[in-house]
């Protein structure tokens, strides 16, 4: 649960801030230096209640935040920043 909150947080940022900043693909969002800067930050402070609430390891968080943006920035994956991020709309419906 808490590895899909972190996901989903950032999916859900950097969907949002990928179409404000009118980028076409997730990895054209998080490549932009602002929006990784704010989308890491996200990651980070929301991370840091499950290090402090439930005692996550916080250089295995910090290695799993690198993890998944890393993947955000596979050239070989053409995800549209409309596609991504859905998972939260639906949950919170």
């Amino acid at each position: 649960e808490s590895g899909f909150r972190i996901y989903t947080t950032l999916t859900d940022s950097t969907r949002i801030l990928g179409q404000q900043a009118r980028h076409q693909t997730i990895r054209d969002a998080i490549l932009d230096t602002e929006v990784r800067a704010v989308v890491r930050g996200a990651m980070e402070e929301s991370g840091s209640v499950l290090i402090k609430r439930y005692g996550f390891d916080a250089e295995k968080h910090a290695a799993y935040i690198n993890k998944i943006l890393s993947r955000f920035e596979n050239p070989y994956l053409h995800d549209d920043v409309e596609r991504v991020g859905h998972a939260g709309v639906l949950i919170a419906q």
